[in-house]
């Protein structure tokens, strides 16, 4: 990392300063938000509105690990409200429609892992990914995702679980 970033950063945040901090943390979010939310186009925006929250919000003094740490649990927080917005006004315009959206079935010839993963919930695949490709610890989960630690282990334990599930159904349904 640059050496701006090794340092506390100034308040304000001076512009060479927040640079060199979003392009050292931006791939890794934009990767995580990815996954997890599966388009691209909502991830921009996802990205944006959590750096223009980092720029807006009063933090105490925090090292660059705390401050990503920090940028996560507002991502995190973004994709619950994308999430239940979208159900609302799903919900919405099924009631304006009168009618029932038939569920598309899963499609026995995917055979990609991502789209098992896909099928677990918006939970799972976070708490999955926070801790296996970010690498966050148990406490650090915990509070991106405004769980207890001991939650944590029981929610990854269930979603390592949902996941070896589906995937032994989708082997199974192969045929392999």
């Amino acid at each position: 990392m640059n050496d701006r970033l090794d340092s506390s950063p100034a308040r304000p945040w001076d512009e060479a300063w927040f640079t060199d901090f979003y392009e050292a943390t931006a791939p890794a979010l934009g990767r995580y938000l990815l996954r997890v939310m599966g388009d691209p186009a909502t991830v921009d925006d996802l990205i944006q509105e959590a750096y223009l929250r980092l720029l807006r919000a009063s933090l105490p003094e925090m090292d660059e690990a705390a401050l990503r740490s920090y940028l996560f649990q507002t991502a995190t927080h973004l994709v619950y409200d994308h999430w239940r917005r979208t159900r609302r006004e799903r919900r919405t315009l099924e009631r304006l429609r009168d009618e029932a959206v038939p569920a598309r079935p899963w499609s026995p010839e995917a055979t990609d892992v991502m789209t098992v993963f896909h099928r677990l919930s918006v939970r799972e695949r976070t708490l999955l990914w926070l801790a296996h490709v970010e690498g966050y610890d148990h406490r650090e989960i915990a509070r991106i995702v405004g769980v207890r630690e001991r939650s944590v282990r029981v929610l990854l334990f269930r979603a390592r679980r949902k996941m070896a599930r589906l995937l032994r159904e989708r082997r199974t349904a192969n045929g392999a």
